[in-house]
């Protein structure tokens, strides 16, 4: 008599339920992909400012936050960088690496989207899109799962396994005012509990923000200190905005404000526009270029140094007029502390629509690392960033979510 296949619900056509779905069709199993959009990986086809940035070379479990890093050195120590490579040319995408970062030759993330569909359909998943899962339950061995169409009409699906795939609220804007069941909420049903979602990878809304520096981009380094006695540092391409501060060293921090300000802490930013110099080394420079052209203003002194606009803010907050040639060593001093401490107050962050990731999700501890298997319900599992596990820029988000769907896919193909 043959064997029936194993059958798997799999809500979220994202980049983990995407590989948890080639996984275990590719493993025998009888697999229905379910996704509300009408095109699967809509966020993924994006992601990478359109070239998917999908691992980096540098992985490594501390580049991650959640509430257990047990589980997140078993989960990234299970599936690393070789593996998603692997994974990549298994599905026809040839993987190029620049700096560590690996990239589809095409360097086009819609290219990935596509190649996913093709082995899908090779390997005979069954697709309901534009759907919604509203309803999740588990009666005796197996999920019912119940589905509503964008024409309202509900239905109900069955399976002997259940893959949360769901993603985050991150970078996603949803239209109208009705709030939709989210996969936070079919976890809830089914057991879980959430650690509360907030913004991470984003940009910093920051008070008395000097106007004159809106689009500068300039390599520095940004500080933020909490009022919880945390700070994180890190260096790059700043870039300024109306709102405050944006680019990947502010991204890269920004969770620190997100959490923080969420407590009602108070949160400081601070940026060094020269951080290769000391406070000594930077007032020897301009004292040594003071002497060369004396009769230059603060913001002439400055010229070819750092950008007009950023002359103009740096100038304006050490007391300057602009036109004001500097004639003490305290003035140079106090010109010197703004390029080195310039220092503003964090009121938010962008919001979760314009994040490029989450921190908080359903807890960690709640899972099984080997199996992203849920320690609450056999045969239900999760996968991406519906966990609370969020890493930084680079690829380790996308990572995170190839790891947990071929974790997840692995052992959905075990015996009934």
């Amino acid at each position: 008599m043959r064997e029936q296949k194993k059958s798997v619900l799999i809500v979220g056509a994202g980049a983990s339920g995407l590989t948890a779905a080639l996984t275990a069709a590719r493993g025998g199993c009888g697999v229905t992909l379910v996704d509300r959009n009408q095109r699967p990986g809509r966020k993924l086809s994006a992601t990478g400012n359109g070239k998917c940035n999908f691992t980096n070379a540098a992985m490594h479990p501390d580049d991650y936050h959640g509430d257990s890093p047990e589980v997140i050195r078993q989960v990234i120590g299970g599936f690393g960088t070789r593996e998603a490579v692997a994974l990549f040319r298994s599905i026809g995408i040839e993987p190029v690496e620049k700096n560590g970062y690996y990239y589809p030759a095409s360097m086009q993330a819609s290219s990935v989207c596509q190649a996913f569909r093709m082995e899908l359909d090779r390997a005979g998943v069954r697709w309901i899109t534009e759907t919604a899962a509203v309803r999740a339950e588990r009666r005796g061995k197996k999920f019912f799962l119940t589905l509503r169409g964008k024409d309202g009409a509900e239905r109900m699906e069955t399976a002997d396994a259940l893959i949360l795939s769901c993603g985050s609220p991150a970078g996603v804007s949803v239209p109208g005012k009705e709030k939709p069941v989210t996969g936070y909420d079919l976890a809830r049903q089914l057991g879980h509990h959430i650690e509360p979602v907030r913004p991470a990878l984003c940009g910093l809304h920051c008070a008395d923000f000097p106007r004159e520096w809106t689009g500068v981009r300039q390599q520095g380094r940004i500080t933020l200190r909490a009022e919880t006695g945390e700070s994180l540092s890190e260096t790059g391409e700043l870039q300024l905005t109306e709102y405050g501060i944006s680019g990947i060293p502010a991204f890269q921090v920004s969770r620190l404000a997100s959490l923080a300000l969420s407590e009602g802490k108070k949160v400081t930013a601070v940026l060094n526009f020269c951080p290769d110099l000391s406070r000594e080394e930077l007032l020897a420079f301009l004292e040594d270029r003071r002497r060369r052209f004396p009769s230059r203003t603060a913001s002439e002194l400055l010229c070819g140094i750092f950008p007009a606009k950023l002359i103009a803010g740096l100038c304006h907050r050490a007391g300057f007029s602009g036109e004001e040639v500097p004639a003490g060593a305290g003035q140079l001093e106090r010109l010197a502390g703004e390029i080195r401490h310039t220092q503003v107050r964090v009121t938010g962050t962008n919001p979760l629509s314009q994040a490029q990731c989450a921190a908080g999700g359903i807890l960690l501890s709640e899972m099984d690392p080997a199996s992203m298997q849920s320690r609450l319900m056999p045969g239900l599992f999760v996968t991406g960033e519906m966990l609370n596990a969020d890493g930084i820029c680079g690829g380790y988000n996308l990572q995170w979510a190839w790891a947990t769907g071929v974790l997840a896919g692995r052992a959905v193909r075990g015996k009934q």
